[in-house]
């Protein structure tokens, strides 16, 4: 399945979404783009290094100024505003879970005295 459908069915109405032309990046683009969002994750630099690299990378505007940055037919950053606040995706994030830091549980806390 195509990643702009599984962007589509996110939405429970068709009419929430509107898809543009994905439009592709030349190198220039992607290079910038993977400046910006190892500038905001330092943690993703493998990571989006290793997606980024050597595929086509496809710019897709969807709804107001927000873009979804695809490659290999799979979502991998989401710039919400369209001012390069760039947020890894859900799939990138469950993909390479070993960049984030380790939350460690810790013993209930006694209010009692």
């Amino acid at each position: 399945m195509d990643a702009l459908a599984h962007i589509v069915r996110m939405f429970r109405k068709k009419k929430d979404v509107a898809i543009a032309v994905k439009r592709p990046l030349n190198d220039e683009e992607v290079s910038q783009l993977f400046e910006d969002a190892v500038k905001q994750f330092p943690s993703l630099e493998n990571a989006l290094g290793e997606a980024l690299s050597n595929t086509k990378v496809f710019a897709c505007p969807v709804a107001a100024n927000a873009v979804i940055y695809i490659t290999k037919r799979l979502p991998v950053l989401i710039d919400i505003d369209g001012r390069s606040d760039l947020y890894p995706t859900l799939r990138t994030n469950y993909t390479h879970y070993s960049t984030h830091y380790t939350l460690f549980p810790h013993k209930p806390i006694s209010t009692q005295g």
